[in-house]
């Protein structure tokens, strides 16, 4: 779906779980649809050219937003800051939480938002999951039918460097 839309030269900006949706009928594969275009960004000049959001103001959901979308708002992005909301996504995925706090996050000002993104390096998901409460881990493993000692194992392999590389 994320292709697709830059195939038509659109950047969603603002890519988070509650904009994925994932419906599946018993037999047949899932159907991914992304939804809430709202801020999206013409890449062409085309659908929504004339339409513009407050020239260096913040869009987006913090935790989800590339550094350069909070830190630079006034620069274009392209299409690599939809490909970290979705490493993003896939990180939350894997390990049950982000890669970062979303209640601090949502609580810096914009300032304090992109000087947190700029000077801390994400942790690798291993080291994410590991600071978790024993109690966490183990909800988070039983939800995904793995033993906390095997889902670590997981999150330090080649996923870490896949979804390292989005990020």
């Amino acid at each position: 779906g994320v292709l697709h839309a830059h195939q038509k030269g659109l950047i969603h900006r603002d890519l988070k779980p509650g904009n994925i949706l994932v419906k599946q009928k018993s037999d047949q594969p899932a159907l991914v649809k992304l939804i809430d275009f709202g801020v999206a960004k013409s890449l062409t000049g085309g659908l929504g050219a004339g339409l513009h959001t407050q020239v260096g103001s913040f869009i987006g959901t913090p935790v989800y937003s590339c550094p350069e979308q909070v830190i630079h708002p006034t620069r274009d992005i392209d299409t690599r800051a939809d490909l970290y909301s979705l490493g993003v996504v896939l990180y939350e995925l894997l390990t049950g939480v982000p890669p970062r706090s979303v209640k601090d996050l949502d609580a810096d000002t914009p300032a304090e938002l992109a000087r947190r993104l700029r000077d801390t390096k994400t942790p690798a998901m291993g080291s994410r999951f590991a600071g978790l409460s024993v109690e966490e881990r183990q909800r988070i493993a039983d939800f995904r039918k793995m033993s906390e000692q095997g889902l670590s194992m997981q999150l330090g392999s080649d996923l870490d460097w896949i979804v390292g590389k989005c990020i």
